[in-house]
Parts: structure tokens; C-alpha cells; sequence
């Protein structure tokens, strides 16, 4: 699949309320965003092993001008977020609260850190259910930030978060 038949796709379903796009290296972000804007009643998309990197930038700029999603699921996408580049997002994005955005899964996702949960409680303050399975890279610092902004999360997944201490859950 390539922007081209994404676009297609997204032109002639009518109905089309959730897509999920897997292992797609010849869809952009350009492609992504096109087919996005035929299809805006869209509520759930999902990425998985996705390539074109800034991951993190592409996220919010979803929720800011897609307001009806109300789940996104970017499973082992590759390139996104380093601590130099959070600045650079944050002032550049001009961060949109999305109160009816409900589901964010984030699994195996490498790029993920700490300093890219910052931001979730503000643009996310009615989030319930936070997926971040096999994200190495995030602490209990990144997590408690998270917990105190949103406090409707009823599901949290941390499975396999080297760096999440469960012992130390009573504090978060």
C-alpha cells in the first residue's frame, strides 16, 4: 500500500471509522495526513511497524487536527522522540486539549521517554486507558507525571518497563 491507495481507500468508504495500517514502510506522513483529511469522522487509528520518523511530533499533530479520534495505536514504530527534540515539539505543535480522546497505546515503541509523557496530561485530560508495554526508555518519574494530569486512567499497561519499578506502584 502506498499515499496514493490510502487515499483512495479513505475517499470511497464512506463509513470508515477505524484504520489500522500494518508493516505499510511506503505510506508517509504526507499520505497519512491527505487520507486523514478525506475521512475527518475517522475515531481509531492504529500504526504498527511504522518508519518515517518524529513519531512523538506526529502523534499531537493527529489530536490537534483530527478531533474526532478517539483512540490511537502507534504499536513498534521506529524513529520518533530523543530529549533533543521535546523543545523543539512542544513549542512548535501549539499543544490542542482533545477532552473526548479516551485510548492511547504506545507498545514497543523505542523512541519513547520520560520527557514525551510530559505533555500527555495536558492534551489528554480525560484519558482512561494508557498502553506503554516494552517501553524501556520510561521511568516512574514519566509514569507519576502521567497518573497526577490524568487522573481517569483506568487501565495502565507497564508489561515488560525495565525501568518501572512495580514494588514502588503504591506511590504513583
Amino acid at each position: 500500500m502506498n499515499d496514493q491507495s490510502l487515499l483512495n481507500l479513505f475517499k470511497n468508504w464512506k463509513f470508515l471509522e477505524e484504520a489500522i495500517i500494518l508493516n505499510c514502510q511506503q505510506i508517509t506522513n504526507a499520505g497519512i495526513a491527505s487520507a486523514l483529511l478525506e475521512r475527518q469522522t475517522l475515531r481509531s487509528l492504529s500504526f504498527t511497524s511504522y518508519f518515517e520518523s518524529d513519531n512523538c511530533s506526529k502523534l499531537f499533530a493527529l489530536v490537534k487536527h483530527f478531533p474526532s479520534l478517539t483512540v490511537i495505536r502507534m504499536n513498534t514504530c521506529v524513529g520518533g522522540m530523543g530529549e533533543n527534540n521535546v523543545e523543539n515539539s512542544n513549542s512548535s505543535m501549539n499543544f490542542v486539549v482533545n477532552p473526548q480522546f479516551k485510548s492511547l497505546h504506545l507498545p514497543y515503541n523505542s523512541w519513547l521517554r520520560d520527557e514525551s509523557l510530559i505533555k500527555l496530561d495536558t492534551i489528554f485530560p480525560n484519558l482512561q486507558l494508557l498502553d506503554l508495554r516494552d517501553c524501556n526508555k520510561i521511568s516512574e518519574k514519566g509514569i507519576c507525571q502521567v497518573l497526577r494530569g490524568c487522573s481517569n486512567i483506568r487501565h495502565l499497561n507497564l508489561g515488560r518497563c525495565s525501568r518501572v519499578k512495580l514494588h514502588r506502584s503504591n506511590e504513583l
